[in-house]
C-alpha cells in the first residue's frame, strides 16, 4: 500500500478527542506601537495572535469562524512556525486545519493561503509524501505517527478537525501615524471641508482636529502635510483652534500653551489654519481664516482610540450573497456581502455591483473581513449611484480593521475584473478572487 493510500485510510474515520492544553513559554515582543493580543489569544511573537479551537468543524465553518473574529485561519511561512503550531496543536491532542487551500495540485494551480492577496506559492511547505493530492483541496496539519508536522490534504466538507485563527496584532494607532514623543496619532484627511464638518469628521473616527502645543508637534503635523503633497493644491490646512471672546481653544480641551501664528487676527476669522507654502505667512506658521471655508486638515487622537467601538459581527447583520455579478443587487441598512460562491473564488468575468443605502442623514461605512482578490482586479467606493469618479480604491492589503466611509447615505461598490485579451486566439482568462465585506449606518 503507498504513502499516499495508507493517509487516506488514516484520515477519513478520524475523530478528536480533546485533552487541556498547556503552550510553550513564547517570549513577547517589546514592539510598543502594538497592542496586545486579546485574551483568549495566544501572542507568537512575530506580530501575530493565535487562537486553538478544539470544536470539530470542516474547512468552511471554521474559516468562517475566525473571518467572524477579523482573523483568517493559521499561515505558516517557515520552520519556526510550523513548530509553534505543531506544539500548540499537540498541546490539545488536535490534528487541525491551516489556511492552505491546492485548488489542483495537477493542473499547474499554486497553493494559497487564505488572505494570502498576491497568490503566491508558499514561501514555506512543509507537505507529507505524496501531497497535496486529489483528496480535497483543503489541508490539514498532522500530530502523531508517520506524518507528524507534515501537511496532508485532505476533504474540506467531511472532516471534522479543530483549527487555530490567527490575526495580526493591531497597531495602537490603527491607520493613523504615530508621533512617538507625544505618544497621539494623526492622520491627514485631504477632502475639503469646513471646520465644523472637518471636526465632525475626526469626532466619528474617535478623534478631533489637531492641537498643537509645541514646536516638534508642529513640524510633524506640517511635514504630514508636505508628504502627501497637499500643498501643491491647497495653501492652508486646519487646525482645531478657535478664539471666542478674545480667548482661544482647542477643540480637544487640552491647554493653549503654544503660539505659532504669523498672523493673528480675528477680522479674517475666528478658526485657525496652519500655512503650507510661502504665501501670507511663512509656512508652518498659522493665521487666522473664517469658519466656513473648505480646506483639508489633520485628525489627532490618542493611541488605542476607536478599540472599543462595537463590533460589527454583534450587529443583527442579514447575511446577503448574489448568485451572480452583472445585474446591480440594492441592500438597505446593514448588511453582509460575499462574492458570488464565497468562500470559493470568483472566477467570473463580469463586474459586480453593490448599492448600499442607509437613513437619509446617516453615513455609510463598510469594512472587508475577507480580501482575496487577484492584483489585477479592483474594488471602488462611490458616494452616489450615478458617480463615476471613485471615493476610494481598495488596497490589496487592506486589513479588516481598516473602515471605509461614504459622504452620503449611498455607497456604491463595484468589483471590476481585469480586461480580458482580445482577438480571435485569445482563450477568456480566469482572475480568482473572493471577498467578504460588512456595512452599516453611522
Amino acid at each position: 500500500m503507498s504513502s499516499t493510500e495508507s493517509m487516506k485510510n488514516f484520515i477519513l474515520p478520524l475523530f478528536v478527542i480533546v485533552v487541556c492544553q498547556e503552550y510553550p513559554y513564547i517570549p513577547q515582543t517589546d514592539d510598543e506601537s502594538l497592542a496586545p493580543c486579546p485574551s483568549d489569544y495566544t501572542d507568537g511573537d512575530d506580530g501575530q495572535c493565535y487562537k486553538l479551537y478544539t470544536n470539530n468543524s470542516n474547512y468552511a465553518d471554521a474559516s468562517d469562524r475566525c473571518q467572524q473574529e477579523g482573523s483568517n485561519l493559521v499561515s505558516i511561512y517557515d520552520k519556526q512556525k510550523n513548530s509553534f503550531i505543531v506544539q500548540m496543536a499537540k498541546s490539545a491532542g488536535l490534528i487541525i486545519w491551516i489556511g492552505l487551500k491546492c485548488i489542483n495540485p495537477y493542473g499547474g494551480y499554486p497553493c494559497v493561503w487564505e488572505g494570502d492577496l498576491q497568490q503566491n506559492l508558499p514561501r514555506y511547505t512543509n507537505f507529507f509524501e505524496g501531497n497535496p493530492n486529489s483528496i480535497g483541496e483543503c489541508v490539514l496539519l498532522m500530530i502523531g505517527g508517520e506524518a507528524d508536522g507534515k501537511w496532508v490534504s485532505a476533504n474540506c466538507e467531511y472532516m471534522r478537525i479543530g483549527f487555530i485563527c490567527q490575526v495580526a496584532r493591531k497597531k495602537l494607532c490603527g491607520d493613523y501615524t504615530e508621533y512617538k514623543e507625544g505618544r497621539k496619532c494623526y492622520k491627514h484627511i485631504s477632502r475639503n471641508l469646513t471646520l465644523e464638518e472637518a471636526e465632525q469628521h475626526c469626532q466619528l473616527d474617535c478623534g478631533h482636529l489637531a492641537s498643537i502645543h509645541n514646536i516638534e508637534e508642529n513640524s510633524f503635523v506640517y511635514n504630514m502635510l508636505k508628504d502627501h503633497e497637499l500643498a501643491y493644491a491647497y495653501a492652508y490646512a486646519y487646525l482645531g483652534l478657535t478664539v471666542a471672546n478674545d480667548e482661544f481653544s482647542w477643540m480637544d480641551n487640552t491647554t493653549f500653551d503654544y503660539d505659532n501664528f504669523g498672523v493673528n487676527n480675528t477680522a479674517l476669522g475666528r478658526c485657525v489654519a496652519m500655512s503650507l507654502e510661502e504665501e501670507t505667512v511663512d509656512a508652518a506658521e498659522w493665521i487666522s481664516a473664517p469658519c466656513d471655508h473648505s480646506l483639508p486638515f489633520v485628525c489627532q487622537r490618542a493611541r488605542g482610540a476607536c478599540f472599543n467601538i462595537t463590533s460589527y459581527s454583534e450587529l443583527p447583520l442579514p447575511t446577503m450573497a448574489p448568485g451572480s455579478c452583472g445585474t446591480p443587487q440594492f441592500f438597505e441598512q446593514n448588511g453582509t456581502i460575499y462574492s458570488p460562491g464565497y468562500p470559493e473564488f470568483y472566477r467570473g468575468l463580469k463586474s459586480c455591483f453593490y448599492i448600499m443605502t442607509v437613513s437619509p442623514g446617516g453615513l455609510v461605512r463598510i469594512r472587508f473581513l475577507h480580501l482575496n482578490i487577484h492584483p489585477r482586479s479592483t474594488i471602488k467606493l462611490y458616494n452616489s449611484v450615478i458617480d463615476i469618479i471613485p471615493s476610494d480604491t481598495v488596497p490589496l492589503q487592506t486589513p479588516p480593521t481598516k473602515y471605509f466611509q461614504s459622504s452620503t447615505n449611498v455607497m456604491k461598490m463595484v468589483f471590476v475584473s481585469p480586461p480580458q485579451p482580445q482577438g480571435p486566439y485569445y482563450e477568456p482568462i480566469e482572475y480568482p478572487s473572493a471577498w467578504k465585506a460588512e456595512f452599516s449606518e453611522i
